[in-house]
């Protein structure tokens, strides 16, 4: 990732914005853990989403695009016809598989939240919790200005 301009780019969704910036954004959230020793300790991945994620939420497909970003997937190379089933898989098995093969539970009414007040003084943003055994915490907040999400993207 170059910028926080990468996160925002045309997506699977009507708003890229709300698409692909969180599936940028969670896809870089595992490569960190990934690197880390205590990456087979994890256990839980908390997401908070606020402003304008918060907002779109569901309906903008964010929730979707955040999930499937845990799991690896890129848009880029993403096919469309998957997002669906992924997404239902992971809600009714109640687990997520990340990247690198490590099946953490995942419950969606204890682990993805739609915040209300922002995170980090921004209009969207999406905080990332990883929690590992032996009371071990990694978080990232990912966001956008209110004149980055009007300028969009730069190329």
């Amino acid at each position: 990732m170059n910028s926080v301009f990468d996160l925002s780019k045309t997506g699977t969704e009507a708003s890229g914005s709300c698409t692909v910036g969180p599936m940028r954004a969670a896809q870089h959230f595992v490569e960190q853990i990934a690197n880390r020793e205590a990456r087979q300790t994890l256990y839980r991945i908390k997401i908070e989403l606020s402003g304008a994620l918060s907002a779109s939420g569901q309906a903008g497909g964010t929730d979707k695009a955040v999930l499937l970003g845990l799991t690896g997937a890129a848009s880029a190379t993403l096919n469309p016809h998957v997002i669906n089933a992924t997404f239902r898989a992971i809600c009714e098995t109640g687990s997520v598989t990340l990247p690198w093969g490590k099946n953490i539970e995942f419950d969606w009414y204890q682990d993805l939240i739609f915040v209300d007040d922002s995170i980090a003084y921004r209009p969207a943003a999406i905080r990332l919790s990883a929690f590992f055994i032996k009371d071990e915490t990694f978080s990232a907040v990912y966001g956008f200005t209110e004149e980055e999400m009007v300028a969009g993207p730069r190329h």
